[in-house]
């Protein structure tokens, strides 16, 4: 009964249950807007990041902080096959990663070499597909893909040999002669990297007389981002103190405080939107208390306590909140859907802005479920607040004032 009571009393008047029904749906929409187009640009942070490193990293005891090749941990068969038995892990991409000098004629520029298996650091990076001259590597082939940067700083061609010189393992002087197999263009870096060079990983360990099965780093690809953390708790004790085990979060913080800070911006527009309709919404209620408080002062006299009066007021409020919402939510999901499939591209100087975070030129749209459940509880608990004034006017109002205007 109270509840057909409190819906006939929203619709008493019709434009101002409707404009504030507007201004509901208008935050809803627009904060599932912004927070969907926000959480679609983590994930492709996210997504980049965590091909160029993986969702876990495994390295030698101390080599974050001081990346010397003599850190480097054997990735050997016995080693690779109980780490791929630890429940969610699908993949690991070895690399050998350091620091050579790479000459060609009279120039010279210093850059960092990573050898990898080239099959799957492809599935991963899709390092192939930016191959803008000559070929991909092949396993076991010697050769070197260079950087356009440094391709083009050095001179060098598709089929010019360049020299390498470093320092290897255990002090061994590393030094090679290797031919250009290919140039790509690390578009996603920007100008983050002016040197870096591809070599696989066979000839990597020639070039820094590293012994076989000798890596710096595996990466370790998971079914399941979200289980990063646990994963690598499982794996840190299963590895021993030796090893090093770091997720993305740790190895990569500037893509953390980066999503941090913006989500925070995000959710102080949210905050300063949502005032916005509460307010038209207390403004709503408000007037519809005052107007009705004769109503309200005769319905008490004849017996309605002032407790079911509240009660009614609460139930108008909520329900108009609830149907705000769910209009809110019909709106927001096919917009949100089709930008979840069709990204909106970038272009002019923001081009540049995406590729030096490392996340494509598009502005993508996430359907996570959390964020349309975080909205409609936020609206809701916006409710209880506007609905406690009239409440609190109902809790004193005075019979003989409210009857006679005064």
């Amino acid at each position: 009964m109270l509840w057909t009571l409190a819906w006939r009393n929203v619709w008493r008047n019709r434009r101002r249950s409707g404009l504030t029904l507007a201004t509901i749906l208008l935050a809803v929409v627009l904060g599932l807007l912004m927070r969907s187009m926000q959480y679609g640009s983590y994930d492709a942070m996210i997504a980049s990041t965590v091909a160029r490193g993986g969702h876990i990293q495994v390295h030698g005891e101390g080599y974050w902080d001081n990346k010397s090749i003599d850190r480097s941990i054997r990735a050997d068969a016995a080693t690779l096959g109980q780490i791929m038995t630890v429940d969610g892990v699908v993949d690991l991409v070895p690399r050998l990663e350091s620091f050579a000098l790479i000459s060609f004629g009279d120039r010279t520029k210093p850059a960092a070499v990573i050898g990898t298996d080239p099959t799957v650091e492809h599935r991963y990076t899709a390092l192939a597909d930016r191959v803008v001259e000559g070929d991909y590597l092949a396993e076991g082939q010697r050769g070197v893909l260079l950087l356009s940067s440094l391709a083009d700083y050095l001179g060098a061609k598709v089929g010019d040999e360049v020299v390498l010189l470093g320092a290897g393992y255990r002090g061994q002087t590393a030094a090679d002669l290797l031919p250009v197999i290919g140039i790509f263009d690390l578009a996603m870096m920007g100008n983050l990297e002016t040197g870096l060079a591809y070599v696989p990983l066979v000839a990597a360990r020639e070039l820094y007389a590293a012994p076989a099965d000798q890596v710096t780093s595996l990466s370790v690809m998971l079914g399941d981002g979200d289980t990063a953390w646990a994963t690598a708790d499982i794996l840190a004790t299963m590895l021993g103190t030796e090893y090093e085990v770091m997720t993305w979060h740790e190895t990569s913080k500037e893509v953390v405080q980066q999503i941090q800070s913006d989500s925070a911006g995000g959710i102080f527009m949210l905050g300063i939107l949502y005032m916005v309709a509460g307010f038209g919404l207390l403004g709503t209620v408000l007037m519809s208390t005052m107007e009705r408080r004769r109503e309200f002062g005769v319905m008490n006299a004849v017996g309605l306590r002032k407790g079911r009066l509240a009660t009614v007021l609460f139930i108008e409020t909520l329900a108009l909140v609830i149907v705000g919402v769910i209009l809110g939510l019909l709106v927001s999901l096919p917009i949100i859907y089709w930008f979840h499939l069709h990204p909106i591209p970038v272009s002019g100087d923001l081009v540049k802005i995406f590729q030096d975070f490392n996340v494509p030129p598009f502005i993508p749209f996430a359907l996570d479920p959390g964020i349309f459940v975080a909205q409609g509880l936020v609206v809701l608990v916006m409710a209880l607040i506007v609905a406690s004034f009239p409440i609190v006017s109902i809790r004193r109002l005075h019979i003989i004032r409210a009857i006679t205007g005064r």
